[in-house]
């Protein structure tokens, strides 16, 4: 029973999301659906994967969502920039090295998802969680040519919640 409410709590939050896109895409100038999908689907899968690091009752949900947003940023990636054209996409992968770092990644939370599923998360797989999210702010900054005010918020507070992650499994005393 927990399980379908997390789903339906999960595609509510998808639906709404899309739709709070739609919007900003509209008001945005922004004309290529595929930008749109790449960007947001990236953010969100980083997003709920830096959020899901500091809360603890909706952390594995917010895991769950990462993990899923990933999934979609490389169907993206797969389906609508390539149709499937590995050869191609094996060239794009050699040209572009953001993209080993984006895959690193999510390898990284399809371990981390294969854990949380089986309910077996133990607490050192965090490690694991925060070098998912470096490797992704990593494939980020590559990724952009030049750094926005908000780039590099966000690149600070990212730091911010990995020293305090890390800072709370040091043994006090």
């Amino acid at each position: 029973m927990k399980c379908l409410r997390e789903s339906i709590v999960f595609w509510a939050f998808v639906a709404f999301l899309f739709g709070i896109f739609r919007i900003l895409e509209q008001f945005g100038g922004l004309s290529d659906p595929v930008k749109v999908f790449y960007f947001w689907s990236g953010w969100l899968c980083f997003g709920s994967l830096v959020l899901g690091l500091l809360g603890r009752k909706w952390g594995r949900f917010l895991g769950h969502c990462a993990l899923a947003f990933g999934l979609l940023h490389l169907s993206i990636f797969v389906y609508f920039d390539f149709y499937f054209a590995w050869d191609l996409m094996f060239e794009e992968i050699g040209e572009k090295t953001y993209i080993y770092l984006g895959i690193f990644s999510l390898l990284g939370m399809m371990v981390l998802g294969g854990f949380s599923f089986a309910r077996r998360f133990y607490r050192p797989l965090v490690y694991l969680v925060l070098v998912c999210v470096a490797l992704g702010l990593l494939h980020i900054v590559m990724i952009q040519k030049v750094l926005a005010v908000w780039h590099w918020l966000v690149i600070g507070g990212v730091i911010l919640i990995g020293f305090w992650k890390v800072g709370s499994f040091v043994p006090r005393g």
